[in-house]
């Protein structure tokens, strides 16, 4: 017993030692990153957000010098909500307890690497003086008590901005819940920290004068906060959170940091060349569907069409498939769903299902985190009349064997049903909705129907060209709000799941700093 905990009690040292200390690519990134006067300083305002991510540093880097805002420029902390998954009042104490103690020695040691690329000061988003701290706390316990359901929850606005998917959502994601219990504490400590991001947020564009923000992403309280207080401050943003864009302008009609779907028909109408596009189109997912990772889906582990995996006999067993998402993803990260969260939409297909002739498989995601086990583990005992397929099948045995219809909340999976000619079932607003290839809802009666009806709904004739224009359009035709270095270099196609990506920066980057 003494042994096991001397072990853990060192595992925990250890653990708290990287989280502060520097190793030699980033001391060496710090020390060859060039300095500037100060000067020769630009006098706009500028926020860049500080994540604890390689990419990030460097993109800031490059704008940064870009913008001529070195040792001007300020940074904000992102994390205001500690992740605290279910194990018991005094555990989840205790790992409060650590994790706040791992972000603040995480907090020093990115704070100096950041420091080193030109910012002057880092802002913390989850402190604020005490006075603001009650306030956010009495707020806290005010709204909390108001809140008897889910949808409630997501319509809360909080000093006039509309933070109530973004709680709805960090709590899924930073207690590791399917759904959310509106009796947990913990929902009240998110609702805590959310105010207070909010108060910090307000006093620091009011003080500063800021003139642009740059982040990360734009979901979860971390990042969606500072993004829509800018945006009501009519404030520049920028996020580069997709894979196409480096740079993303946002608005108030569109914070998300995904691809600006909601323009895509207007900049498809624009386009001269059309044919080109459509053919490079057809490239790109004539590759995914070969079982290779295409431009689109650089973030999959692996290709859902790899033939690698699970490759199964399947033909006649099925209608249709109900493809799943990562329960623990952002549900609202495209906007209003019929659903209040993934679980919710699950189960109520699942239990329409399991009543039906129709004859259904599902297939959990191929990229989720693992704590989906469990939910899936509970969803087949719930269900034990639904069949249910390996992660790992491949999505060509699947759309080869001769299924009528898939069903996603907002998948990609939607367009790629369509492109074969199979009738893709949505539960809520998703990026290919402007092309009108998708059967979309805009109720749970609705969707009912269209789950009931599936036999009798028709593709649209020109199916295939649609699916391909909407690819074109916000995959190949979605320029850069704000032209940036990083397009230059190709910042995306470094590997920074460790500090050697710093090193593939600077010499990537090299040329660029000696001129």
């Amino acid at each position: 017993m003494l042994n096991k905990i001397i072990k853990s009690l060192r595992k925990l040292g250890k653990s708290l030692a990287s989280a502060y200390s520097l190793d030699v690519n980033e001391i060496r990134f710090m020390n060859n990153w060039p300095k500037k006067d100060a000067s020769t300083l630009g006098e706009d305002a500028i926020l860049f957000q500080a994540p604890m991510d390689y990419y990030y540093l460097c993109h800031f880097g490059l704008l940064i010098k870009q913008l001529n805002c070195d040792n001007s420029a300020m940074g904000v902390w992102p994390y205001n909500v500690e992740p605290i998954p279910r194990a018991g009042l005094i555990k989840e104490i205790c790992y409060m307890i650590y994790s706040k103690i791992l972000y603040s020695l995480n907090f020093m040691k990115w704070g100096r690497l950041y420091r080193s690329i030109g910012i002057k000061k880092i802002i913390r988003q989850d402190s604020s003086p005490v006075r603001v701290c009650v306030t956010s706390l009495v707020d806290a316990y005010r709204f909390k008590k108001k809140i008897h359901s889910k949808e409630e929850l997501l319509k809360i606005h909080y000093h006039e901005i509309y933070i109530g998917d973004l709680i709805y959502d960090t709590y899924l994601r930073f207690r590791s819940s399917a759904t959310v219990d509106l009796k947990d504490w913990f929902l009240t400590y998110v609702l805590y920290k959310a105010f207070i991001s909010v108060n910090v947020a307000i006093a620091t564009f009011d003080r500063l004068g800021i003139k642009k923000y740059f982040s990360s992403y734009s979901s979860y309280t971390h990042h969606g906060i500072f993004v829509r207080v800018a945006l009501l401050k009519n404030i520049d943003v920028y996020v580069d959170g997709n894979v196409h864009q480096y740079l993303k302008k946002l608005s108030s009609s569109d914070n998300s940091h995904g691809i600006p779907w909601r323009e895509a028909l207007g900049r498809w109408d624009k386009t001269d060349n059309k044919s080109l596009y459509l053919t490079m189109a057809q490239t790109e997912l004539s590759t995914r569907f070969s079982g290779m990772i295409d431009s689109a889906t650089k973030y999959m582990k692996q290709s859902a069409f790899n033939d690698d995996g699970k490759k199964l006999e399947l033909a006649g067993q099925f209608d249709g498939v109900i493809f799943l998402h990562d329960f623990f993803d952002s549900p609202h990260g495209w906007g209003d769903i019929i659903f209040c969260d993934f679980w919710e939409w699950a189960c109520f297909t699942l239990e329409y299902f399991e009543k039906s002739e129709t004859r259904v498989a599902v297939k959990p995601h191929p990229n989720q985190i693992d704590q989906n086990s469990k939910v899936i583990d509970r969803l087949k005992e719930m269900f034990p009349g639904i069949k249910w397929l390996d992660p790992s099948t491949s999505n060509s045995s699947i759309f080869s064997s001769g299924i009528k219809f898939g069903v996603s909340v907002y998948g990609t999976v939607l367009y790629e049903l369509a492109y074969h000619g199979i009738i893709p079932i949505a539960a809520g607003v998703h990026p290919a909705l402007p092309f009108d290839f998708v059967f979309t809802p805009d109720s749970k009666a609705q969707y009912v129907y269209y789950l009931e009806k599936w036999r009798s709904l028709k593709m649209p004739s020109n199916y295939r060209e649609k699916v391909l224009e909407y690819f074109a359009s916000n995959y190949l035709l979605a320029e850069d709000g704000l032209a940036s270095k990083a397009r230059d270099i190709n910042l995306k196609e470094i590997d920074f799941d460790d500090s050697s990506g710093l090193i593939h920066f600077l010499n990537r980057v090299g040329m660029e700093f000696s001129r």
